[in-house]
């Protein structure tokens, strides 16, 4: 999954996947910024069918936190 997420990341920042490593932060990619983020979110949304809600675009800080946000959100379905 966290493969995933990385590639989503990438195609969004329109960035080499090879240049999103599985434990980056969003500080340390300067191009996501607010609203790639919510982007990010859309695509992660359409990519695994969960819901992102509001409270949760303050926890996105990295693909760790979207992949642990993901995952959480699978497994309450």
């Amino acid at each position: 999954m966290i493969g995933r997420i990385r590639e989503i990341v990438a195609d969004v920042l329109a960035m080499p996947p090879d240049e999103v490593g599985a434990d980056v932060r969003r500080e340390d990619l300067p191009r996501w910024d607010s609203m790639q983020n919510l982007n990010v979110a859309i695509a992660l949304e359409q990519e695994f069918g969960v819901v992102f809600e509001p409270e949760d675009f303050e926890r996105i800080d990295g693909v760790p936190a979207l992949a642990a946000m993901v995952r959480d959100k699978l497994a309450r379905r």
